[in-house]
Order: structure tokens, then C-alpha cells, then sequence
């Protein structure tokens, strides 16, 4: 059959060049196509695929199978890695994801990998390599481990797999998500384990700052705009890259900007933290830059909408995201355009800082 198919397109294209005639050429191209498609199908039924067994660890799923080399894997979704059961999903499976560097995301789980022994102690967090295939075979046995209970084993000799873990998640959001590939129930799903992340090792400063800032850069990319979700603590300056679009939601709404976000505004543009701490945290700054405020705006500033949409300076936790990613956001309006309200609150600041300063000069 294969012959009598070769033979056939052999024949086409010879009167193809030598004939020349257009009608022949439309038609060689179009039997071309179809005895091409033919050919294809008759070597894959004669060659089916076989089920897929990397590294000896049963990853067996028909999207791994069929050539993909690294995909994301779902909430629904069970994969048997070096003979661990891996539930509940929510990771990146594969051999190949690159990272702003050329080299593989970190927080991949490369099943080709060595893993083992079993039973080995768990690493502490001065210990940790941020990156699966920076681990060694036993760090990446425990890390497996611990996907497999569940993602609940609590303490701080934990805290680096949820960290890893928490990569691959902020991948998800900021890469994937920015793209579009992401659902409205995925995301759900995302942000209801960051919420879990946050209460089980949330007492780390560092990693519940790396979670509230994806958890801002989430509502940022795909919020409703109705009002700014009360969970998102910009205070910590961990969100600080998303709170412009808190000031552009006030933009596009008409809203005036009130007092108390005014007042997060010039906290975190603090230029530099003084040796005895942020002198704009302090409840008396903060008391006096309130009043200060309303008496000036009262309700609060109106800043209008520019034209231009907003991108956001997006710092990642996953260093193979690189040190900033630029993120557009298509449905709000960069309020930095218009540069002269926000210069008045930033003169506002400045002002009650002097007055404070003179003050306590006159108290020494």
C-alpha cells in the first residue's frame, strides 16, 4: 500500500515540471496533500504509542504521552513519580521549562531525575537550593513526600518545599495566567492554596510576603474592580509592585482616593527607612498626614484616567522568573501618567514630615 503511494506522488510531480499546465499543478498539490496525510496515518497505526514510563516512575498520562515535554498538572490529576504518589496537582511535570535564564523553572519536577533513599531526614531551611534539580536524590525524595501527604506537613524544616512549591504556583499566575491560559475556577483553585500556604507558614516573614504579593498581582491581573479585596495586606510592602492598580481602580471608578490609602501610597514610597525604623509607620505621622489630608481634599484627591494601560514592575520570588517582570494590564489605566496629583500627596508627606521634625526639636 505504502508503495503504490510513493509510486503515485512520483508521478504527480513529474507531470508537474514537465507539463507545466495550472490545473495539474492545483491538483498534484492537492493529492500531494492528501497521499502525505494517508502516508502518516497508515506509519502511526503500524507504530502505535506506547504507554509512557519515565525514569522507571509511572507518569502515565495521555498529554505527557503524545510528545509534550513539560505541562502543567491539574487539581484533579494523580502521577506516581519514583514510586510516590503525587495528588491534588497544582506543579509543573517534565523535563523542560525554561526560566528567564535558559536554564530549566525551578520549581519543575523533572521525574528523569534521581530521588531516593527513602526515609532520609529532612533538610532544614539554611540548607535549602532553590531548585528541584538543585536538590540532591534525598532532598528530593523528602520534597515528593511531602506533596504526597498532602502539602500539610507543618515546621520549619518544611518551609523550603513550600517555598519551592509556592515558584511553581507564582509561575502559574504571572506567566501562564498573564497569557491567558488560566481559568476562572484554576485561579480559584491557586488562590485557595496560597490562602492554605499562608496560614500553615505564614509565621516566615519572607514567604508570607512572597505570597501576598502574587495574591495582589492575581486580583491586579484578573479582579473585578467592585472594590479592593480586604485580604490583600499592601501595608507589609510585600505588594507594594500591585498597589498601582489599587490607584487605577480609584482612576477608572472616579472615585476619590481616601485618606487611608493615601496614606499606604506614601508609606510605601518612603524613600529609605531610617536607622530607628519607618518614620511614616508611626501612628503619629500616620495620625497627622489623615488630617492633613482631608483638610487639603477633603473626601479624598480625584485622580483622573489616563490613556495609557498600566503595566505593573512585577518583583517574582522564583528567581527563574528573573528580577522583574513588565505586565501589562489591559483593563486599567496607568494613574502615573498624570503625574501632579500624586507629586500634592507626595508634598503633603513631606510637609507633615517637617512638622513633626520641627516639633520635636522644640521639645528637645
Amino acid at each position: 500500500m505504502i508503495g503504490i503511494i510513493i509510486r503515485q506522488v512520483k508521478a504527480l510531480w513529474v507531470r508537474l515540471f514537465f507539463r507545466g499546465d495550472k490545473v495539474d499543478l492545483l491538483i498534484s498539490v492537492f493529492l500531494a496533500v492528501v497521499c502525505f496525510k494517508l502516508l502518516r496515518a497508515l506509519v502511526r497505526r503500524a507504530n502505535p504509542r506506547r504507554e509512557c514510563d519515565v525514569a522507571k516512575g509511572r507518569i502515565c498520562a495521555a498529554e505527557f504521552c503524545d510528545g509534550t515535554v513539560t505541562r502543567w498538572i491539574n487539581s484533579n490529576e494523580e502521577f506516581r513519580v519514583k514510586g510516590v504518589l503525587l495528588k491534588g496537582g497544582l506543579f509543573y511535570l517534565g523535563t523542560k521549562l525554561p526560566g528567564a535564564d535558559g536554564k530549566n523553572d525551578c520549581s519543575l519536577i523533572d521525574p528523569t531525575l534521581p530521588s531516593g533513599p527513602e526515609g532520609l531526614e529532612k533538610n532544614g531551611k539554611e540548607d535549602f537550593k532553590p531548585g528541584y534539580s538543585l536538590m540532591s536524590p534525598q532532598e528530593r525524595n523528602a520534597y515528593l513526600r511531602w506533596i504526597e501527604n498532602g502539602r500539610t506537613d507543618k515546621g520549619p524544616c518544611f518551609l523550603p518545599y513550600a517555598t519551592l512549591f509556592l515558584f511553581g504556583l507564582e509561575r502559574r499566575l504571572s506567566v501562564d495566567g498573564a497569557s491567558g491560559k488560566l481559568s476562572a475556577s484554576e485561579r480559584d483553585e491557586i488562590l485557595t492554596e496560597l490562602q492554605r500556604l499562608l496560614d500553615s507558614y505564614g509565621d516566615d516573614p519572607v514567604f508570607r510576603g512572597a505570597v501576598m504579593n502574587i495574591i495582589a498581582l492575581e486580583w491586579a491581573i484578573y479582579g473585578n474592580y467592585d472594590d479592593v479585596p480586604p485580604h490583600i495586606n499592601f501595608e507589609e510592602g510585600a505588594a507594594a509592585d500591585s498597589f498601582a492598580a489599587v490607584l487605577a481602580w480609584f482612576s477608572i471608578c472616579g472615585k476619590p482616593v481616601l485618606a487611608d490609602w493615601a496614606l499606604k501610597w506614601v508609606i510605601l514610597r518612603e524613600p529609605e527607612a531610617p536607622p530607628g525604623g519607618h518614620k511614616r509607620k508611626n501612628e503619629e505621622f500616620a495620625g497627622l498626614f489623615k488630617t492633613r489630608y482631608e483638610e487639603k481634599f477633603g473626601k479624598g484627591m480625584i485622580l483622573h484616567p489616563s490613556r495609557k494601560p498600566l503595566i505593573i514592575q512585577y518583583r517574582p520570588s522564583n528567581p527563574s522568573l528573573g528580577e522583574r517582570r513588565m505586565i501589562l494590564i489591559p483593563r486599567l489605566t496607568d494613574p502615573f501618567q498624570i503625574s501632579t496629583p500624586l507629586h500634592k500627596i507626595d508634598g503633603l508627606a513631606g510637609m507633615c514630615e517637617a512638622e513633626l521634625a520641627k516639633e520635636d526639636g522644640e521639645i528637645s
